[in-house]
């Protein structure tokens, strides 16, 4: 029971005293009428309404001190006990902080440790679905890891990429399993890149981000990651076949573009600084010229990060 509701009882209880005072003080002036005519003692209107007030007053005095001075131990127990509850609640969000900073500590231990041994691995990309309004926190958070080249939240079908920058199964392996235990994150995709793939920096400060996800069919990987690898360098920008039209390159640059292994075949990053020249790389380039299945993933602004900074 809350302290309105132990407010509300007691003016109930104070109510009830009140009408019991009042039937006392009825017997009592009844016994103060009766008594001197049974005594044979005289006794005026004025003192015999005197004492019957004064009994009153007196009854309903000592009542109401008496609830009230309980209202107000009651009221001070449940301030004692709030306050007892603040502390409790307070420690449990320290001792839940310090598990996260131990747990996101261990996933850059996975990454960043163990033994030298390489497998044929050449990074991932590691996309998360998330709790709602997380993924900012998430993504600076993963950003901090040595291994991990950047972190993004997206908007789409998933909400946070991780470019993970590690040639060992031993060391992505529990670092997923970590990931995944993570409170916030509830649903992990991993793409691995080949390893036979180039390895590229990631930029700041040049735009916006995006991350595109492509299909295409098993003889055309190839030749796309060559074609993606070319406009890449290309400094006269991205020529769309079909159209005729060139995308500047100070309007979206692709930073880089790999094969990967999973339901795609080819991930790739790109930098760009409005949304018409995106949905001109998207639907001119990569659909028309290249023939690829995509899926396009745009970086929320100001939720892309890299060693925990953000980057737009």
């Amino acid at each position: 029971m809350d302290w309105k509701k132990n407010f509300a009882e007691h003016w109930r209880q104070i109510a009830y005293g009140t009408a019991i005072t009042l039937v006392a003080t009825g017997l009592i002036s009844v016994g103060a009428w009766t008594l001197p005519a049974f005594m044979k003692v005289s006794m005026g209107w004025y003192e015999l309404t005197t004492l019957v007030i004064l009994l009153a007053v007196f009854g309903l005095t000592i009542h109401l001190f008496w609830s009230h001075r309980r209202l107000a131990k009651e009221r001070l127990l449940q301030i004692e006990n709030e306050r007892r509850l603040l502390e409790i609640q307070q420690q449990i969000l320290e001792v839940e902080k310090i598990k996260r900073d131990e747990h996101h500590r261990k996933l850059g231990e996975l990454l960043s440790g163990g033994s030298g041994h390489t497998d044929d691995l050449g990074g991932a990309y590691i996309l998360l679905k998330v709790k709602p309004s997380t993924s900012a926190a998430v993504a600076k958070q993963a950003s901090k890891e040595p291994a991990v080249q950047y972190a993004i939240a997206v908007w789409g079908q998933w909400d946070v990429i991780i470019r993970v920058d590690t040639t060992s199964f031993p060391k992505l392996i529990p670092y997923l399993t970590a990931l995944q235990n993570d409170s916030n994150v509830e649903r992990t995709e991993t793409l691995i890149i080949r390893s036979d793939q180039e390895k590229a920096g990631a930029s700041a400060r040049e735009g916006g981000w995006a991350v595109l996800l492509a299909r295409l069919g098993a003889a055309h990987i190839e030749e796309a990651l060559a074609a993606l690898r070319a406009v890449s360098g290309a400094n006269e920008g991205i020529k769309i076949s079909d159209t005729g039209e060139t995308i500047n390159v100070d309007a979206l640059r692709v930073m880089h573009a790999v094969g990967v292994l999973g339901q795609y075949d080819i991930a790739l990053t790109v930098r760009y600084g409005n949304d018409v020249a995106l949905a001109k790389f998207v639907m001119g380039y990569m659909q028309q010229t290249l023939h690829a299945e995509t899926i396009t993933l745009p970086a929320i602004r100001n939720m892309s990060y890299r060693n925990g900074i953000e980057q737009d």
